[in-house]
């Protein structure tokens, strides 16, 4: 709004003094002091050889007695006295007039050009105020010269002073950003000037003194000459490292389970996702684990207990994770595995490991506990090269698992699934005949 008002009380005041500067050129145009001088000498001298010649002549032509002429010549010189002085009067007060309409349009533009420095004045005090009370800096970078100057707020909000460290160039700048966006940032610069139209905008970390890390914020605009060609790149340096980390926090709440601290639903069905996409064909095998009676435990112990038991049953789990693979919990008590493999003794290898976890004895707060899983096998592109698809079938050989009497895992199979679907469309005629007394 600053900015806005700013412009346009600078639009007004440029649009009047453009006319008042017209009006003041064609002023002084007519005023100038030689010119007004010739002006009044020419129309005196004219007026004067006029009078000389004219007013002789038709005085002899008229009048003929010698002492009536005598008195004429008299009055006549008196009349051209009073007329060139009327004449020179009202010259000089023309020429007066315009001196005084000048001064009066060079009072005005004067009036305008303090009031506007005034303004300027307030505006860039408020601009340096608003500079000082945040912690952005500044900066500008000569391409020519390769320099760059950068007010000093950003630097102490990282733990400098301008004694201790003074970027003068772009180089002093590059040193305090992280090596791994160290390379990516001098690309980015590159490509701007190579194609400066629109604004470069990058974030990225920086060390602080105490050589932890700041996230950074740098955008920017060139200034280019009339044939293109850049000349330099101003912007400002904004610290945005609380931002950066409350908007990591959003994004780990998202994808991620805040009691075991593996990825969710959501993390899990966006990895294979990107993984099926990435690698459309590179088999892996997909498993669902399921706690054997959880509820009960939840029941019985209550939800503490149940939570405890689900980090220390997290905590095993992951032991077993190899950097290819990954697991995460799709809620509660399940537990969804990417392995990256598909070949049967590395399978029963990694059921073996898993099993194994589930046989020690769980001390919670002096309760011991003993948990079993059963867990359901899918396979990646053989059962199914869709995610939604693939994981309703390692669900369907997990319940199949808990049917076969719980603690064990079942591969999928297309039997399983009509099997399923035949219990479910039983299950739903059984219930209907009970709604509608169709048993008796």
């Amino acid at each position: 709004m600053l900015y806005n008002q700013t412009m346009r009380d600078l639009m007004m005041t440029k649009r009047g003094k453009w006319v008042d500067r017209l009006r003041l050129y064609r002023l002084t145009r007519k005023m100038t002091p030689y010119r007004s001088a010739i002006r009044i000498s020419l129309i005196y001298l004219v007026f004067g050889a006029l009078w000389i010649i004219l007013s002789d002549r038709l005085l002899a032509f008229f009048v003929k007695d010698p002492n009536l002429y005598l008195e004429f010549s008299t009055i006549k010189g008196w009349f051209y006295v009073l007329f060139t002085a009327g004449l020179l009067y009202l010259l000089v007060v023309s020429t007066l007039s315009l001196y005084a309409e000048a001064k009066r349009n060079v009072e005005s533009i004067n009036t305008d050009l303090k009031r506007q420095l005034e303004k300027t004045i307030e505006t860039e005090h408020r601009f340096e105020l608003a500079v000082k009370g945040s912690f952005d800096s500044i900066w500008e970078y000569d391409i020519a010269t390769e320099k760059v100057v950068m007010s000093d707020p950003l630097l102490r909000n990282l733990g400098y002073d301008s004694q201790e460290l003074a970027i003068n160039d772009l180089e002093e700048w590059l040193t305090l950003v992280h090596h791994e966006d160290l390379d990516i940032f001098r690309q980015r610069i590159d490509d701007f000037i190579a194609d400066p139209h629109g604004n470069f905008e990058f974030s990225y970390r920086v060390f602080r003194k105490d050589q932890s890390i700041a996230w950074i914020r740098t955008p920017g605009s060139a200034r280019i000459d009339e044939n293109g060609k850049i000349l330099k790149i101003a912007g400002s340096h904004s610290d945005i490292t609380l931002a950066h980390d409350y908007q990591e926090k959003l994004t780990h709440l998202a994808y991620f389970d805040s009691l075991t601290g593996m990825m969710n639903w959501h993390g899990f069905s966006n990895r294979i996702e990107q993984r099926i996409q990435t690698r459309p064909d590179d088999p892996f095998t997909l498993l669902y684990l399921d706690i054997d009676d959880f509820k009960n435990i939840n029941d019985v112990y209550g939800y503490l207990i149940g939570d405890q038991l689900l980090k220390e049953i997290s905590a095993e789990l992951v032991k077993f994770i190899d950097d290819t693979d990954f697991i995460a919990n799709l809620g509660g008590d399940g537990f969804g595995f990417l392995l990256d493999t598909v070949q049967n003794t590395e399978l029963l290898e990694k059921m073996d490991q898993i099993y194994l976890s589930f046989k020690k004895i769980h001390n919670l707060d002096g309760l011991f506990l003993n948990v079993y899983a059963s867990i359901g096998i899918a396979q990646y592109p053989k059962d199914s090269r869709n995610f939604t698809k693939l994981m309703q079938c390692a669900d369907e050989a997990m319940y199949e698992a808990k049917n076969r009497g719980k603690n064990t895992f079942v591969f999928f199979n297309e039997d399983l699934h009509a099997h399923r679907i035949k219990a479910i469309a039983m299950t739903l005629s059984l219930r209907k005949a009970v709604e509608n007394n169709e048993l008796y």
